[in-house]
């Protein structure tokens, strides 16, 4: 038989094998309605549309999985729930990839990926950016700041859509499912002969692999080959389980599905008559089950552990107190806050370890306050491997020798790029070359030290000619390479031909050079007892 093409996999009727392929009639009550959980995003879930006047943007929809979906202007079709029907049938499936008019990239009008929670309003959008909400005096959102430098940033008023209300099968059916199977039975209705096929996720180019369906009334297919497929639906009989479903700008009367649960997976069947032939498929679908009721609290955030501080991997047991201006505070062994102010319930940057308390998200990141600083992805050695910088909207990256010393530097902000030479643990070449300049500037820099041993006093900038700016704060949290072994005794410059002398004491350095015979204290620090 040929395929019909509706999901191009099995998309919605989940039922169990003890199930079997039964179809659901109209007149079934549908009520045995799992209890899956609230989906983590369910809070903020919703379709946000834009209201401002030539905006890149129509909207941003954010799924109760985690989920985002952005629609580029020109990307969207005015299709209320409420549209009357109109009689037949459109010839498309609930699956199907009808040549796939959208991707997930900047060619196509409809962006789709993961998201995460940074924080104070702001989400990471997996391959796109960051967005922040913002709410109004009745605390609904109101506005979205999107920061993007694929698909550009902007500043923009938006009005939520409205959304379906709270009930067993709508809650059950609206989040991110994966397919599983597909279940084809094709009868010939003038003989009466069957054939039948099952389809498993990628055996095929145009395989469906994730189904969206949310409150706003959006139905999303994403397939193995990144095409993006976007429809809605809307509930034709809840207590049945079935509900139409359109990728046109019309709702037909025969456009329907209906869907059943068995735990935490659904089976949508479709049925489909033409030619003398009979279509029937049933689409199964899984997710995960978030908890045993919605009302079951959530377990609060894991503690830092005591036992994998990456500090103690830099300073061991000798905790910098401060540096400079700089304060800081660790908890269970590692850098919770940095903050100019002792007073330990000051504001100041905070830190947040990902990687380690199993929060969803960067590996580590930072916040100003209440703003995202930086975001840092760890290598395989626990190193810091890049970090993207949210002010300057720009990214370091770092490459390290087998002993964890930083060799290689690339500094996105100003353009500079930086190689590093070590013997014996110290320090002893700095090479920096700035691109911004022309021809490029290139400056050397070479290091002597005296016998004292560092405790882990390293700093880029001041000590080094490695302008890093404030991404040096990851090397404070133990996350940014081994430090030397020895306090640095003079820097030559080969480039501007000057030297610099440094003379330390338990609590401060003093520099002497050409210009400063006399010398000047550069910085103080002190450790905790």
């Amino acid at each position: 038989m040929k395929k019909m093409n509706f999901f191009v996999m099995a998309l919605l009727c989940l039922c169990t094998m003890a199930i079997g392929f039964v179809a659901c009639s109209d007149d079934d009550d549908n009520s045995t309605v799992p209890n899956l959980g609230t989906p983590p995003y369910e809070a903020v879930s919703g379709k946000y549309n834009v209201t401002t006047s030539g905006s890149p943007y129509e909207s941003i929809e954010l799924g109760a999985s985690g989920n985002y979906i952005v629609t580029l202007s020109g990307g969207s079709y005015a299709l209320s729930a409420q549209t009357a029907l109109e009689s037949g049938r459109s010839g498309n499936r609930l699956l199907t990839n009808r040549t796939a008019q959208t991707r997930a990239t900047q060619d196509g009008y409809f962006v789709y990926g993961t998201f995460t929670s940074l924080g104070n309003g702001r989400y990471q959008l997996e391959d796109f950016g960051t967005i922040t909400l913002t709410t109004g005096t009745d605390g609904q959102v109101s506005g979205i700041t999107v920061d993007s430098d694929r698909y550009g940033s902007a500043t923009v008023t938006v009005q939520k859509e409205e959304t379906m209300t709270d009930s067993g099968m709508t809650n059950a059916l609206c989040r991110t499912w994966r397919f599983e199977r597909a279940h084809y039975v094709s009868t010939d209705l003038e003989t009466g002969e069957s054939e039948e096929e099952t389809e498993l996720p990628n055996e095929g180019p145009e395989s469906a692999e994730e189904v969206l369906f949310s409150k706003s009334g959006t139905y999303l297919v994403a397939y193995n080959d990144g095409s993006l497929e976007m429809a809605r639906w809307r509930w034709r009989d809840e207590a049945a389980g079935t509900f139409y479903y359109t990728w046109e700008e019309t709702w037909r009367d025969e456009d329907y599905a209906t869907i059943t649960f068995s735990g935490n997976t659904a089976v949508v069947y479709e049925v489909y008559e033409e030619d003398g032939y009979r279509a029937e498929t049933w689409y199964y679908l899984s997710t995960d089950v978030i908890a045993e009721s919605p009302e079951e609290p959530q377990e609060p955030e894991q503690p830092l552990p005591s036992d994998e501080s990456p500090v103690a991997r830099v300073f061991g047991d000798k905790l910098i107190k401060s540096v400079g201006d700089d304060n800081y505070f660790y908890e269970n062994g590692f850098l919770v806050r940095i903050a100019e102010d002792d007073d330990p319930e000051s504001e100041g940057t905070f830190f947040h370890y990902n990687y380690v308390t199993g929060a969803e998200g960067p590996d580590v990141y930072t916040m100003d306050d209440s703003e995202l600083e930086q975001t840092a992805t760890l290598g395989e050695n626990g190193f810091v491997a890049s970090v993207q910088h949210e002010m300057y909207d720009c990214t370091t990256t770092f490459e390290y020798d087998a002993e964890g010393h930083i060799t290689h530097i690339v500094e996105g902000r100003e353009e500079r790029e930086y190689e590093l030479t070590w013997e014996n643990g110290d320090l002893v070449q700095v090479t920096r070359w700035h691109y911004d300049e022309y021809p490029i500037e290139k400056s050397t820099y070479l290091y002597t030290y005296s016998d004292q041993p560092s405790n882990g006093i390293m700093r880029f900038y001041k000590d080094y000619n490695i302008d890093l700016d404030v991404v040096e704060e990851f090397y404070y949290a133990g996350l940014m390479g081994v430090s030397t072994k020895h306090l640095i005794e003079t820097e030559t410059s080969i480039s501007h031909d000057f030297v610099i002398r440094y003379v330390w004491t338990d609590h401060d350095v003093t520099k002497y050079s050409d210009s400063e015979p006399n010398g000047r204290v550069d910085y103080t620090f002190s450790f905790y007892e």
